[in-house]
């Protein structure tokens, strides 16, 4: 099921760029066509939503239903629909079966988007249990390596992201960024964790400049001792970057400075990151406590 979505991930802005780009053509053909309206209501939104949190990256979390963008390929598909049962109302003879088609497909892929492709189906891990201490398990900076012991003694942020290439992971640590010298000042240690090739952290690291620990899980061999590796869930293609074919399901978990875990998120979509004050209160109340 992951290869699926990784090929799905490949082809659908290449699809809806396609879709888009037949529609706007039509658009301007004579007599005017309201049908090849609807096909560009249908595709637009969901290639809109892509590009803004490709090219921003500022979303940490979105709404699961999408509702606006959702409200407009809805009533294009109503329009699509609507104008081919009846074509008499734009004076046509025969209804537009094309544009219909491309309508609904373009409706199949935003509703496969929303409730197919972002939910993560995460399988049940039993290593990670707030109330329990955090499992040992090693990471790497610059060759060394990093034992998860390391980080008794300091409430811990511990962030499994997947890397780079994901939008939503990078808008996350943007977050936590813009929050980092309160989390400094409380001695709270932040500690980024990613299997991506440590070249790419390293610019990562550079490209933030704050003081979180940006490490690396070879071969995901800590992920998949924690339970929390996502097995071909990076989209095809991006393999000829550097990237493993395999990823991490985004995680975050907060320790004490006794290594307790105190907070857990097991996110179930990609699309929804846990908001930092979630977390935080948490760690600076158990902090106060200790």
């Amino acid at each position: 099921m992951n290869q699926f979505k990784s090929i799905y991930m490949l082809f659908l802005p290449m699809v809806l760029m396609f879709i888009l780009f037949i529609s706007t053509f039509n658009l301007f053909q004579v007599p005017f066509d309201w049908s090849w309206l609807a096909v560009l209501m249908t595709s637009l939104p969901l290639m809109a939503f892509l590009m803004q949190v490709m090219i921003l990256k500022s979303q940490a979390r979105t709404h699961d239903f999408l509702p606006i963008h959702t409200s407009i390929v809805v009533a294009g598909l109503i329009v699509a629909i609507v104008l081919f049962s009846f074509p008499n109302l734009q004076a046509r003879d025969t209804p537009n079966h094309m544009a219909l088609a491309l309508a609904e497909f373009s409706f199949i892929l935003h509703v496969s988007y929303l409730f197919w492709y972002s939910s993560l189906k995460r399988p049940e891990q039993f290593h990670l249990k707030v109330g329990e201490d955090l499992p040992s398990f090693t990471v790497y900076k610059d060759e060394v390596k990093i034992p998860s012991e390391s980080f008794l003694g300091f409430p811990t942020i511990i962030i499994f992201y997947r890397g780079n290439w994901c939008p939503f992971c990078m808008a996350q640590i943007k977050e936590l960024a813009q929050q980092y010298r309160q989390l400094v000042l409380s001695g709270i240690k932040i500690v980024l964790i990613s299997p991506q090739p440590e070249k790419i952290t390293e610019n990562l690291a550079q490209r933030f400049n704050v003081p979180f620990i940006f490490l690396t899980d070879r071969n995901n061999q800590s992920a998949v001792q924690l339970g929390i590796n996502h097995a071909n869930g990076l989209p095809k293609g991006l393999e000829l970057m550097g990237y493993s074919a395999d990823t991490v399901y985004p995680t975050v978990i907060v320790t004490n400075r006794l290594g307790k875990i105190i907070y857990l998120d097991e996110t179930p979509s990609f699309r929804n990151r846990p908001e930092p004050k979630a977390y935080l209160n948490i760690l600076l109340e158990d902090t106060l406590v200790t």
